[in-house]
């Protein structure tokens, strides 16, 4: 378990149903498949990581950014949040 620095991003942005919630919210998570083997994304409990995940520095930056700065919140700092934030750069949290 752990990350593997690479050059070009090969993560995307998936999501799944919650079914504890019968699907009326989705968990989103940052893999090369859809599928949750070599993934990562952010919960209750913090960073949720499974296997060897890929990433670029920047990427790494990020996710070392919003874990030092971010507690876990169902409205703001949730999976969703820290997936936009680490692929994209895009600024969800009030912590900007």
């Amino acid at each position: 378990m752990g990350f593997e620095v690479v050059e070009s991003s090969v993560l995307e942005l998936f999501k799944m149903p919650i079914q504890e919630l019968a699907g009326f919210a989705d968990h989103y998570y940052l893999a090369e498949t859809a599928n949750l083997y070599d993934s990562m994304s952010w919960g209750a409990s913090g960073l949720e990581l499974h296997g060897l995940v890929r990433i670029t520095p920047k990427e790494l930056e990020r996710v070392k950014r919003f874990i030092s700065v971010a507690r876990y919140g169902i409205a703001v700092n949730n999976c969703e949040h820290f997936a936009n934030y680490v692929l994209h750069g895009i600024i969800c949290p009030p912590w900007h």
